[in-house]
């Protein structure tokens, strides 16, 4: 079956989001549409902004789709013929004409299995079928961490497949689109697109982890639960490291939110007492951890530029130092390790 392919201006703005049908990566999706729908200027220049959220569940897709819809007070579309569930496209039940007035926020759900790079490659295709730049890209999909080590049918560690690798790739089978943004240039400003990474520890660098143990770096030789988080955390970090030393005309963000009452946590039987017990006190309601994200995500329109350079944040939008240079070594070997296992996975 044919669809209808956007065909995104250069004006318009393009934001993807893993794990937006839940957790952080809703709240955000519910914060963009609603600033972009009902509040910001860009609706007043009847600037279209487009919000393709991708995760695994097609009824969880659905349903985020209604409660994003909701948040922008209704006014949301969908300008793509709704698909059936193989192909992975939802739309929100509307397919209006993107030329109605108060239609000016089109969400798309799109679904993939992140842990798959195969996935990973085949919705990435789809995007670059349906807009011609991305102005945003949100990692925001994350992993229940288990007791037991679980390998996906590629032969990847689960929880590092999802929190590392799927940032990795999805990351750079965007770059064209990324850098078509970054290379967009109106009357008002020169867009620089902008890749966010929010991991719950990441922020302070290597927070949990003094050093990488690349010998066991998927729980190879020896899997432990805190050790995997601990890992992945500080290799998240590294990445943003190298992303930043690599393609500098694009900001690269990691951020922390810290203690936040959002899904993952909640459905972790051991952290999700631990935050039920502590939340009153600690926790963060997941709307202001998201009004955080979109100070780093949203430029406003009397500026030429990103507000924030390229970095580690954490609560309040607090500026962390690294302990590493993003040329550092072991940023490095980690990009040469994801490198490895995409061209290892492309040959089989």
């Amino acid at each position: 079956m044919s669809t209808t392919t956007i065909t995104s201006e250069n004006d318009e703005n393009v934001f993807v989001i893993t794990g937006g049908t839940s957790g952080m990566g809703k709240f955000v999706a519910m914060k963009l549409a609603e600033y972009y729908g009902t509040t910001a200027p860009h609706k007043k220049a009847r600037t279209i902004t487009h919000i393709i959220i991708i995760g695994r569940d097609s009824k969880k897709g659905q349903s985020a789709i209604a409660d994003i819809r909701e948040q922008c007070g209704g006014i949301c579309y969908n300008n793509i013929n709704a698909r059936n569930n193989k192909n992975g496209y939802h739309s929100n039940g509307n397919s209006n004409n993107s030329s109605n007035s108060d239609n000016n926020v089109n969400i798309i759900y799109m679904q993939a299995d992140l842990s798959l790079i195969s996935e990973i490659r085949s919705v990435s295709v789809q995007i670059r079928k349906l807009v011609s730049h991305v102005d945003i890209l949100l990692h925001a999909a994350g992993n229940i961490f288990t007791m037991k080590r679980k390998v996906t049918s590629e032969g990847l560690e689960l929880n590092f497949a999802i929190q590392y690798m799927a940032r990795y790739a999805l990351t750079e089978e965007l770059l064209g689109l990324l850098y078509a943004a970054t290379t967009i240039t109106t009357a008002r400003t020169k867009k620089r697109a902008r890749v966010l990474s929010l991991m719950g520890g990441g922020a302070n660098y290597g927070t949990f982890q003094e050093s990488m143990d690349f010998h066991n770096l998927q729980g190879e030789k020896k899997y432990r639960f805190v050790s995997t988080i601990k890992m992945t955390s500080l290799a998240c970090d590294l990445l943003t490291c190298a992303q930043i030393q690599r393609y500098p005309n694009i900001a690269f963000y990691n951020y922390g939110p810290g203690l936040v009452k959002s899904g993952l946590l909640m459905k972790n039987a051991l952290l999700g007492v631990f935050v039920k017990a502590l939340g009153c006190i600690i926790a963060r309601d997941p709307m202001d951890a998201a009004e955080d994200m979109m100070e780093l995500l949203v430029v406003p329109e009397n500026r030429v530029s990103c507000i924030y350079e390229s970095g580690f944040y954490g609560l309040s939008l607090r500026r962390n130092c690294c302990r590493y240079s993003p040329d550092s070594p072991d940023a490095t070997q980690i990009w040469n390790y994801g490198e490895t296992i995409m061209k290892n996975l492309t040959l089989h």
